[in-house]
């Protein structure tokens, strides 16, 4: 629907009003219209009204069209102001133009009233085109200031003698220069020495139109010397007066260059980590689709897997173990499983099965002959353990044979002391066969628990002495400790000597006591307490000046262990001996 005109007419006398509306009516102007006769009116019109028009006589009993002139330029600067008057001359038609009428018309002549209003808003609709265009162009110019401003991308001009004619900031932080130090410079000035050439070559060549790729690359030594890699797209384009320059978008590129080829490294290094790998590796997909296999896959196998062959089904189906469950439940749980064994045809494999996001890695161990040289070892070892557990049976019986005899040659010999002898070296001979009897029956050969030793010896004491258990308590308090040969055929010897003193000496007469034996590891130091409440030694016996043989025994024995001794005779016998644990 057409909008109506709105026309204001400043008008003291009514009828020329009228006369205005019949004219404009009279030439099919679809308009309505306010009359006001005085300054107040006007203002109050040009606010309420807002007129498309204002038709103004120049001259009024109370008001002036000139001074009406100024305030509708005011309130209303765009808006068509036509003189309508009948005391106009060519002097004062001029004066209204030129401050701002746009045109007048003479009551006489109102036939050029509507050619007039007509041209005035066609003149009207051109300026408003104008200012929408001049506006939309200062919008633009300012988005593409701030644009180039606010840029991340250096942005910079330069004209035909490679001048800088513009820089945005980022350049600056680019380069590392002031604004001052750049503006005016040959932008090669800047450039490294390698680069500049084949700059100044691609410059020449855009500005002669010739068709080259837009982006290149080239490096930059900044103020402090450092050497940056940037990255430029260029355009040629003219300048307001016509003249040539080139507009250019730089990106330092350093630091995404050094990543590239950090990434490169790592994907060559991870390419020839897989590809190299002396253990055959196969990657699969998420269905156990073969993706790729390494080197050794490909010259180890007779037939060489295909990329989309299934893993375990059309390729590898012949192991023992069910491997394609394994590798489906693998990459569903996202757990690593480890087979350590899996034949396949003549062969043992030890597989690993890798999933990740979109699939598996699994890697396969030729352990065939690993496991030939395992069996080789174990019937070598339990060969040698067949051996050793004969050589101290052997040992034992030897030494047992060693202990008849002197008990069958002990029967000859009348003579008290020496009867003695023989039976304390019996004894000693018989704790040492009984090391050997405890290695031969356990199934490690080189440790015995010395507990078992301690009350295995301590019973064939009190049986060769005849002790009777209802006058001689033997406490044994022992953990679960276990010695090497090395320490156990001394300590079982100083044990013999200790015990074997006191059940024949501390309770004569049938007299009762207790002995106790302890042996323990704290902090890695061996204790070992041998004591009683008899009737203990003399006090002028000590291990030091002793001649009994058996206590020289224990003396050297404990030496032999590089153990520290304390002795006490008083108030029955206390023995103890601490040495460290050997590493």
């Amino acid at each position: 629907m057409k909008k109506e005109l709105k026309i204001l007419m400043l008008e003291d006398n009514l009828e020329d009003a009228e006369l205005n509306k019949i004219e404009l009516r009279k030439r099919k102007i679809d308009f309505v219209s306010k009359v006001v006769k005085n300054e107040k009116e006007f203002y109050k019109a040009l606010k309420e009204f807002q007129p498309d028009l204002i038709l103004s006589d120049y001259s009024l009993p109370q008001y002036n069209g000139l001074v009406a002139l100024e305030l509708a330029k005011k309130i209303l600067p765009d808006i068509p102001f036509i003189m309508v008057t009948g005391s106009l001359n060519e002097e004062k038609a001029a004066d209204c133009i030129r401050k701002g009428a746009w045109d007048y018309v003479m009551k006489e002549r109102l036939i050029r009233l509507t050619p007039v209003i007509k041209n005035a808003l066609k003149l009207k609709k051109e300026k408003e085109k104008k200012s929408f265009a001049e506006k939309a162009l200062l919008e633009s110019e300012e988005r593409y200031r701030s644009i180039v401003e606010n840029s991340h991308d250096g942005i910079i001009t330069i004209d035909t003698e490679y001048k800088l004619i513009y820089c945005n900031d980022e350049i600056f932080k680019m380069f590392g220069y002031l604004e001052k130090e750049i503006i005016g410079q040959d932008f090669r000035k800047f450039l490294d020495k390698n680069s500049r050439e084949m700059v100044a070559k691609r410059y020449r060549e855009q500005q002669q139109e010739k068709k080259i790729p837009p982006r290149y690359e080239f490096d930059i030594i900044r103020k402090n010397g450092e050497k940056r890699n940037i990255a430029i797209s260029s355009s040629v384009i003219r300048d307001s007066k016509g003249k040539l320059c080139t507009v250019a978008q730089l990106l330092d590129i350093t630091d995404r260059k050094q990543a590239e080829r950090k990434l490169q490294e790592r994907e060559a290094f991870n390419f020839a980590l897989f590809e190299f790998n002396p253990i055959e590796t196969i990657i699969v997909d998420r269905k156990g689709k073969i993706i790729k296999s390494n080197l050794a896959v490909r010259e180890n196998r007779n037939k060489i897997p295909k990329e989309g062959e299934i893993m375990y089904k059309d390729f590898a189906s012949k192991h023992e173990t069910e491997m394609y469950s394994i590798l489906m439940n693998s990459i569903k749980t996202g757990k690593t499983i480890n087979v350590p064994e899996s034949k396949y045809e003549d062969k043992i494999w030890a597989i690993t099965i890798a999933p990740f996001d979109k699939g598996a890695i699994i890697s396969a161990k030729d352990i065939t002959e690993n496991k030939l040289a395992e069996q080789q070892i174990k019937k070598d070892l339990m060969a040698k353990e067949i051996l050793l557990k004969e050589i101290h049976h052997r040992v034992k019986n030897n030494m047992q044979i060693i202990s008849s005899i002197l008990k069958l040659q002990s029967r000859s010999i009348r003579n008290e002391k020496m009867l003695k002898l023989f039976k304390e070296s019996q004894n000693r001979i018989r704790s040492m066969a009984l090391i050997h009897e405890k290695l031969y029956q356990t199934e490690d050969f080189t440790l015995i628990n010395f507990n078992d030793y301690v009350r295995s010896l301590s019973t064939y004491l009190l049986i060769t002495f005849c002790v009777n258990i209802d006058n001689v308590n033997l406490s044994i308090n022992i953990k679960n400790v276990m010695l090497d040969i090395d320490i156990a055929i001394p300590c079982g010897l100083i044990l013999n000597e200790v015990l074997s003193n006191s059940l024949k000496y501390a309770f004569p007469k049938n007299r009762k006591g207790n002995i106790w034996i302890e042996f323990s590891l704290n902090k890695g130091e061996y204790t070992m307490i041998i004591k009683d409440n008899g009737i203990g030694f003399s006090k002028n016996i000590t291990l030091s000046n002793t001649e009994t043989l058996g206590l020289q025994l224990v003396r050297a024995l404990s030496d032999q262990l590089h153990g520290k001794v304390i002795f006490s005779g008083e108030k029955g016998m206390n023995f103890k001996i601490t040495f460290k644990k050997k590493n």
